[in-house]
C-alpha cells in the first residue's frame, strides 16, 4: 500500500509541474489582490505573480483539509473510547449472567420430571385399554334364536 501512495504522489507532482510549465505566461502575470470587506478599509496586497496566489490557495486548502482530518480523528478516538467502555461493561454483564446461569443449572430441581415410557414400548391390548360399550346396549345374538 505504501508503494501505491508513493506512485500516486509522484504522478500528482508530475501533473502539477506539467500544468505549471504549460501555463507559464498566466502564472508569471502580476496582479494586485484587493480585499474590500465594506466595513473596514480595503486591504491591498502588493503585485504578485499568479503562481504565488495559486500556491497560497493550495496551501490554505491543504491546511484546512489537515485540520478537518485532525478534528475527525479526535472525534473517532472519543467514540472509540466510549465504545470500548460500552464493550467492557457489556462483557461484565455477560459474565455475570453466565455465572447466574451456571448457578441455576447447578441447583437440583424440586420437581424432577417423571421418566416417560416411549410409545413403542406400550403394548396395545383392546381388553386392557377401553371396554367395548356396544355389547351392553345390544342383546346377544344367541338369545334371540331361542
Amino acid at each position: 500500500m505504501r508503494k501505491v501512495k508513493i506512485i500516486i504522489l509522484v504522478v500528482v507532482i508530475a501533473l502539477t509541474v506539467l500544468f505549471v510549465t504549460q501555463n507559464q505566461p498566466y502564472f508569471q502575470e502580476r496582479h494586485r489582490f484587493v480585499f474590500d470587506p465594506f466595513v473596514l478599509e480595503p486591504i491591498t496586497l502588493p503585485d504578485l505573480p499568479n503562481l504565488v496566489y495559486f500556491v497560497i490557495c493550495l496551501g490554505i486548502g491543504g491546511l484546512l483539509t489537515w485540520l478537518a482530518m485532525v478534528i475527525g480523528r479526535f472525534r473517532l478516538k472519543k467514540e472509540l473510547k466510549v465504545l470500548g467502555q460500552t464493550t467492557t461493561s457489556q462483557q461484565v454483564k455477560i459474565d455475570t449472567l453466565n455465572r447466574e446461569l451456571a448457578e441455576v443449572k447447578a441447583i437440583p430441581s424440586i420437581t424432577e420430571p417423571v421418566a416417560s415410557v416411549p410409545e413403542n414400548d406400550l403394548v396395545e391390548d383392546a381388553s386392557v385399554t377401553e371396554p367395548d360399550h356396544r355389547e351392553e346396549n345390544s342383546a346377544p345374538a344367541s338369545a334371540d334364536k331361542v
